[in-house]
């Protein structure tokens, strides 16, 4: 961290902070990369990994813990829940170059940003996809939202 008159900055060389290798393992396992898993070095790249996994929840929620560990652990091998794929079949496509085992196949978040917008919710779809609350917890969905007024 680097203090100026500005106030403080993280980082004095953006460029440098970009293409700088890391190596310690920090971070929750579900959301860590394969490179981060084995202990290689790494870059931002993990970070696009780490979002591809939060996407995936965010569009596939689960109603328990144990059902959550076990599906983000399938996805490690490409492995997603039946639905998943007739449901969201452009954020299928973008969630498999996100979560890519090799780095330099993962996109940019300006690629990732190209991509963008994906599919609207579907009205057939559980109704906590509509977007329309906010969820604190996994368990006991229907107490745990709170209505979001729109205008």
């Amino acid at each position: 961290m680097i203090e100026s008159d500005e106030g403080m900055t993280l980082f004095d060389n953006k460029k440098k902070w970009l293409n700088e290798q890391h190596t310690d393992r920090v971070g929750t396992q579900l959301y860590m990369s394969p490179e981060q898993i084995s202990g290689k070095s790494y870059n931002y790249k993990v970070d696009i990994y780490s979002l591809g996994v939060i996407f995936f929840e965010l569009l596939n929620p689960f109603t328990t813990e144990m059902e959550r560990y076990q599906t983000l652990t399938q996805l490690r091998n490409y492995i997603f829940p039946p639905q998943f794929l007739k449901t969201f079949k452009n954020e299928y496509d973008l969630l498999c170059l996100m979560l890519s085992p090799d780095p330099k196949l993962r996109p940019t978040t300006f690629g990732i940003r190209a991509r963008l917008p994906l599919s609207t919710p579907d009205s057939n779809l559980d109704p906590i996809l509509t977007y329309s609350t906010y969820e604190f917890e996994l368990h006991n969905r229907k107490s745990s939202a709170i209505k979001v007024l729109k205008n």
